[in-house]
Parts: structure tokens; sequence; C-alpha cells
């Protein structure tokens, strides 16, 4: 009669081989999760770069806030006079600080003028600090993937070797039963 150690280890090497079937797409991953790291992490270098080099303080009134709380919507004063739209995103900053927004609010905009004075870039002048730290937050999900796939490459880097041949792997193989 089977016992329970006996399943357990049924659910074990289940568990292995799915590892070794996945390992190879762990590599890829692995390699994506690097890429998407260094585009993030340069984008956000450059947003911040052009924020300070380039950027103007002005006031604005807010306009709109998302439904979901992720974007608003600010009216800033034109260098006509008029008044032009930008568009802020709140993924840089705390949920204390969109909470203290509210339609009507003057907040003081730093933003990078694009074509037409329309503002590119736009960040709370008093919270840019947060913009600043915003950039561990967006590594971090790029972190855990490539965390994982790294795991999952040591414990079964067979796939690593394929490209090898065989006499090399059967020479490992002494070298490391010695």
């Amino acid at each position: 009669m089977p016992t329970l150690k006996k399943y357990l280890g049924y659910v074990l090497r289940f568990f292995d081989l799915l590892l070794m079937a996945i390992s190879p797409l762990m590599m890829i991953m692995f390699i994506i999760a690097v890429i998407m790291g260094m585009d993030y992490g340069g984008a956000h270098l450059r947003l911040l770069s052009r924020l300070e080099q380039k950027g103007q303080v002005t006031t604005g009134r807010i306009d709109y806030i998302s439904i979901h709380g992720n974007s608003l919507t600010v009216s800033l004063p034109g260098s006509d006079g008029s008044e032009i739209k930008g568009y802020l995103e709140l993924k840089y900053y705390s949920e204390e600080t969109i909470q203290s927004l509210a339609v009507g609010d003057e907040v003081t905009i730093r933003f990078v003028p694009g074509l037409n004075d329309y503002p590119i870039d736009l960040a709370l002048e008093e919270h840019l600090d947060q913009v600043r730290g915003y950039f561990s937050l967006a590594l971090r999900q790029v972190l855990i993937m490539a965390l994982v796939s790294w795991v999952v490459i040591v414990i079964h880097p067979e796939v690593l070797f394929y490209g090898f041949g065989q006499e090399y792997l059967d020479g490992m193989q002494k070298v490391l039963t010695r």
C-alpha cells in the first residue's frame, strides 16, 4: 500500500521534472528581465534628467482625477496667456500624497515644455523626491522575475550545457565524480 512518503516522492519528482522542462524558458525570461530592468531604469533616469535640466516650475489647477486614481489632468498657464492641459501620472507618489489631492486644488508643477508649449513630463514640485525614489519600486517586479528565473536555472542548469556536446559532458561528469 502506497504511503505518504511515496506520494510525496512522486510530487517532488513531478516538481523537479517541471522545473527541468521550463528551465530553457527561464533563461529567456532572465534575459528579458535584464533588458526590461535596463529599459525601466534608463527611462526613469531620462525623466529625472529632463525634469531637472529643462523643467519649468509653474502653478496649475487640478481639473480631473481619474476614477482609478492613477492620473490627473492639470490646467497650466501657457506662454501666450492661454490655458494648456497637462497629464500627470500618479504612480510615482505615495497613497497619502494621492489622497491629499482634490479637483480644484492649486498645485506647483514642474514640467518639460514640448511642441507649442504642450507639457511633456509633469511632476508635483513639492513631491519631486518621491519621483526620484520611484526607481526602486519600478525595478521590484523585474528583480523578482529575474530572481525566480535565476533560481530555476541554478536548480536545473543542464540546458546551459547542451551546446558543448556529449564529450564535454562526459568529461565534466568524470571531473565531478572524482
